[in-house]
């Protein structure tokens, strides 16, 4: 749940949860007692494999152990069991499961096999294992920084952060020398002030898995590219880590310019640039929508492919099939299929629903299944997966990916029982300890729909979801990325298939506003809002409220053109009855679907001039800075630790009247600061608690 605190200069605990994707957090005092196994070490190797009843695609990962801080392990690697990878031209991935890569170092927590089904006779005589958690029994290293992550947090202090947690008396078993502060290779970090060589980079605002490429301009990157690489926040983890393009991404490398494809997992935040020394931008590169990427090798060398629909079934698109039981729950077939709908007349995407089937697992059958995980558990923490199965086919020299199958699975409970949270099905807003099932169900679909993971609070694509609260209305950037998707899969077909056509009777849901701008203007409230692409417009409903969750409408406006260009709208509230007012904008087609702006906030004069940090505590998350009320120009947000030393300072530019900001903080020490923004006559304040 998002909780916001005034800037008046006082401390509020806030003691809510963040679910990243469809995890539940598992604290580390959890995973350290339920593993059976707890190593430090490397990946030096990966095979993937069909089980034995050819149903499923699992990669066991060789693990070089470095230390063993729990239990015993009688050679020098194991094997992590993972679902998903490729063999030949069959590729699965998993929406929020563990994946690993060559070469990535870290703690793997390790329980003995009990998820993966079928497997084929271990062949090399190697202990097997999985994840404890999933994706949560890895807290990787980043050796060039020195710290280490996990999906929920950000470790600055290895040795006394994770080591001292494990094994409060430092004894474990050292199978090979190995410490990170050792393995950095030598790199050191430039960070604000200090004078950056990365001075710009355009587009500023982009899209990921796409193919487009962002032109980085500096000085310092070396004549060749060598071994230098351009680091992306990592959208998968909220930007606590940092990913790197293939080598294949790369268009062009030179002491003074980098061109670069931006890759599928890349989030909105800074960009670096490393070759030697690592460079951090100074401003914040904004990444809207990401498309899925199918990884795949060719003679050696990783390439990044796009994924496509098809006509896969004979009817234009896809069928799904819901299993008898989860078809049986009222609540829960009600609430996905409120989630279907919003894709399919969100997009236009051609999935039906079939009959019921008595598959109650998400094995790659042929058939596209909806499921509880009774009788396939999900791993502790995790509430629901995506599961996409892709098949290839050459064209030309390359290898074109279109989806097979989909399921998906969610929690049938216990596992958000097991950390004293339950589901919420309805239309509800959901309890504090309850999560909105919607909301979860939508965001599983836009996986599905293929698209991956964004840093921004709002969208459908947002990579958390928090308890007590609900997102169930596609925003503009998710229909852009749905959209993108849709063009591709309806323009051509592949690997023998026709292409996908457009759902057969759903009326696509118009464009919904963008830039939505709310202020006090004189003894009312000024609102103002464009539209990208105008047509098929009935009307435009502005709705308001007191409280943000229940609104209702204030005035009406006709559209303008309706010839397919851009508009723009102002409407002026006269009557302002409370402090705090909500906005939002309802664009009602000519056919009687409607979409929703997202919702925007004003205070009034009578409230001053405000601005709120969230989350608060923050632990490792950018940080969203909401600026109310305030007058257009330049204002500077300063951060400052307990001793008044000042560890960072950013300008920031605000057109007025209600606004968001989202800043991505360098590394900063756990404990209380103070979070100051001047400009315009104005120094606002606020405390904020920096979590490990």
């Amino acid at each position: 749940m998002k909780k916001t605190l005034a800037c008046i200069g006082s401390l509020f605990i806030y003691l809510g949860s963040f679910s990243q994707c469809l995890l539940k957090e598992l604290d580390l005092d959890r995973r350290i007692n339920a593993s059976d196994l707890i190593i430090e070490g490397k990946v030096t190797a990966q095979n993937s494999f069909w089980n034995d009843d050819h149903t499923m695609i699992y990669t066991s990962n060789q693990i070089e152990v470095f230390k063993v801080f729990k239990g015993m392990v009688s050679s020098d690697v194991i094997d992590i069991i993972t679902e998903g990878g490729i063999v030949g031209l069959k590729m699965i991935t998993t929406s929020s499961l563990l994946s690993l890569s060559t070469g990535e170092t870290g703690i793997f927590f390790c329980e003995s096999v009990k998820y993966a089904k079928k497997l084929p006779a271990v062949s090399n005589g190697v202990a097997r294992y999985e994840a404890y958690g999933s994706k949560q029994g890895f807290i990787k290293y980043d050796l060039q920084l020195q710290e280490a992550s996990d999906p929920f947090h950000k470790y600055k202090d290895v040795p006394n952060e994770i080591y001292k947690r494990i094994s409060p008396s430092l004894k474990f078993t050292e199978k090979k020398a190995f410490t990170i502060s050792n393995n950095s290779s030598n790199f050191s970090t430039l960070a604000a002030p200090t004078p950056l060589a990365v001075t710009s980079f355009s587009p500023t605002t982009i899209t990921a898995g796409t193919g487009t490429v962002l032109t980085i301009t500096g000085s310092g990157f070396g004549a060749t590219q060598g071994s230098g690489v351009v680091q992306f926040r990592n959208a998968n983890n909220g930007g606590v880590s940092y990913i790197s393009p293939l080598a294949t991404q790369y268009l062009s490398w030179s002491d003074t310019e980098i061109r670069v494809e931006v890759p599928t997992a890349a989030g909105t935040g800074d960009i670096r640039v490393v070759q030697g020394v690592t460079y951090t931008s100074a401003s914040s590169l904004t990444v809207n929508y990401a498309h899925l990427n199918a990884i795949y090798e060719l003679s050696g060398v990783l390439y990044a492919g796009q994924t496509q629909h098809v006509n896969r079934n004979g009817v234009n698109g896809y069928v799904w099939q819901m299993n008898t039981g989860f078809d049986a729950h009222a609540a829960a077939r009600a609430s996905f299929l409120r989630a279907f709908d919003t894709w399919r007349y969100g997009t236009g995407i051609n999935w039906t629903l079939g009959a019921t089937t008595t598959i109650n697992v998400p094995d790659i059958d042929g058939v596209n299944s909806i499921c509880f995980d009774n009788d396939a558990p999900l791993s502790p923490g995790v509430l629901g997966v995506c599961y996409s199965s892709y098949g290839g086919c050459y064209m030309g020299s390359d290898i074109v990916w279109v989806v097979d199958e989909l399921d998906i699975i969610f929690d049938e409970g216990s596992n958000l029982a097991a950390l004293s949270s339950s589901w919420e099905y309805g239309t509800a807003t959901p309890a504090f300890n309850e999560y909105d099932f919607e909301t979860v169900a939508v965001h599983e679909l836009g996986h599905g729909h293929q698209l991956g993971h964004v840093i921004s609070a709002g969208a459908i694509m947002h990579y958390n979801i928090s308890n007590g609260t609900f997102n169930r209305t596609l925003g503009v950037n998710d229909l852009a990325g749905g959209n993108y998707v849709q063009s591709k899969s309806e323009a051509a077909g592949a690997c023998g298939f026709s292409a996908m056509t457009p759902c057969a009777g759903c009326m696509v849901l118009p464009m919904p506003v963008a830039a939505l701008k709310a202020y006090q203007k004189d003894l009312g409230i000024q609102v103002e809002w464009s539209i990208a692409s105008e047509k098929e417009i009935h009307h435009y409903d502005i709705e308001e409220s007191i409280d943000g969750t229940a609104f209702t409408a204030a005035g009406s406006l006709s559209p303008k053109n309706n010839n397919g260009v851009a508009a723009s709208y102002q409407w002026f509230d006269v009557e302002v009855n409370s402090d705090v007012n909500y906005y939002r904008i309802k664009t009602v087609s000519i056919s009687g679907k409607a979409a929703y702006s997202n919702m925007i906030r004003v205070r009034t004069a009578n409230s001053k001039p405000i601005c709120q940090v969230y989350p608060n505590p923050l632990k490792g998350q950018p940080l969203t800075i909401e600026m109310g009320n305030m007058e257009k120009g330049i204002y500077v947000l300063n951060l400052y630790n307990l001793s008044g030393q000042q560890v960072f300072s950013r300008k920031i530019v605000h057109n007025g009247g209600s606004a968001f900001q989202t800043i991505q903080l360098p590394v900063t020490r756990a404990g209380i600061h103070r979070v100051v923004l001047k400009g315009n006559g104005h120094a606002l304040q606020q405390t904020l608690l920096i979590e490990k």
